[in-house]
């Protein structure tokens, strides 16, 4: 078990894997902060739009499409007076982590994944379609 969250679920995001039920409630027992997203690392108070954007979109390829959307509606606490994203919070202290950091990939992780909720831009299903390799490819860890 990693310390870190992506760890368990980017193998569910890549489709590597399925996001079962039980590997689900482990990740939110140690990960979910619950009306605030995902912590980065396990037992911190940070919570990323990164980390929980990506959450969402692994939420959507389970099938759990409003868990997805509420994940994504509680990123509203990390937006920044310019309306973009922190790149984290502490959901204990309320202060930024880094100090009033607005960065470009949580920014793009977000509009990711609300992308694949929406299909807003004809590419959201990237994530959840299927995709075919081509005739004779053949992968030993998918």
């Amino acid at each position: 078990k990693s310390e870190f969250a992506m760890d368990s679920y980017y193998p569910a995001l890549s489709g590597a894997q399925q996001f079962d039920p039980l590997r689900r409630a482990e990740f939110e027992k140690d990960f979910l902060v619950e009306e605030y997203g995902v912590r980065c690392i396990l037992g911190s108070e940070w919570v990323t739009t990164a980390e929980s954007s990506e959450y969402a979109i692994t939420l959507v390829r389970s099938g759990d499409v409003p868990a997805a959307k509420q994940v994504l509606a509680n990123l509203e606490k990390l937006r920044s007076p310019s309306k973009l994203f922190f790149t984290g919070i502490g959901h204990n202290s309320g202060h930024t982590f880094p100090v009033d950091e607005v960065s470009s990939y949580s920014n793009a992780a977000f509009v990711l994944a609300w992308d694949c909720l929406e299909n807003y831009s004809g590419a959201g299903d990237i994530f959840t379609s299927p995709y075919d390799w081509g005739e004779g490819f053949t992968c030993d860890i998918c």
